[in-house]
């Protein structure tokens, strides 16, 4: 059942990942460099964020056009499928879904394989 407010995952590329041992849905986006994580959903999940200096970027492009604002960056677990890493992930202000998975997550854990029709990852 897809979550209120979110496009169906047959839709789009969302599929379901456990972040810090805590279900929820993520957006796979292969022309993202970089992993992103909402700062409610961060909250929500009650951990800290470093803030970032000048060295990073403080604002990106989103899937919907929209400008994302940066505003720190977390260390999380993230599940996919069958595969677990810890990684940091990019903190924004606001996003249209919890997490948002770039290509720099996906070199870091390998293969994983998204069935478009059934929305399964494995």
């Amino acid at each position: 059942m897809p979550t209120p407010g979110l496009p169906s995952r047959h839709s789009t590329s969302v599929v379901t990942v456990y972040v810090n041992y805590r279900r929820m849905l993520a957006l796979i986006d292969t022309c993202s460099d970089a992993t992103f994580i909402c700062s409610k959903t961060l909250s929500e999940l009650g951990v800290p964020h470093s803030e970032l200096n000048s060295a990073h970027f403080t604002q990106t492009g989103g899937v919907s056009g929209q400008a994302l604002k940066v505003c720190g960056a977390a260390k999380l677990h993230i599940q996919v499928a069958l595969k677990a890493v810890d990684f940091l992930a990019y903190v924004v202000e606001t996003s249209v879904y919890p997490v948002i998975l770039g290509t720099d997550f996906m070199r870091c854990v390998g293969t994983v394989a998204f069935n478009y029709e059934t929305g399964r990852v494995f």
